[in-house]
């Protein structure tokens, strides 16, 4: 193999690497605003049944409970094995 089609296969490889880690960063980036906005949309159905509790009574313990493990479960999703893809 000659030195100048040597080079351009490693170019090729080089920029095919950074092809994926940038694509792996634009989906990272998305699942992690994904991530913020569902965190933001339970926080504030928390606090708007907050608000409606003189209508639809006091929530209880078990209530909170949830809704904190529901807030929790989205700030830190579960990892997806790369092999069940």
């Amino acid at each position: 193999m000659p030195d100048t089609d040597q080079e351009l296969a490693c170019l090729h490889v080089d920029v095919l690497s950074t092809l994926y880690r940038v694509e792996l960063a634009v989906g990272v980036a998305e699942q992690q605003a994904q991530a913020l906005f569902q965190q933001a949309m339970l926080a504030e159905n928390v606090k708007r049944r907050e608000a409606q509790s003189s209508i639809f009574g006091v929530r209880t313990m078990k209530e909170r409970r949830l809704d904190e493990q529901r807030i929790m479960q989205v700030r830190q999703p579960t990892q997806r094995s790369s092999l069940s893809q």
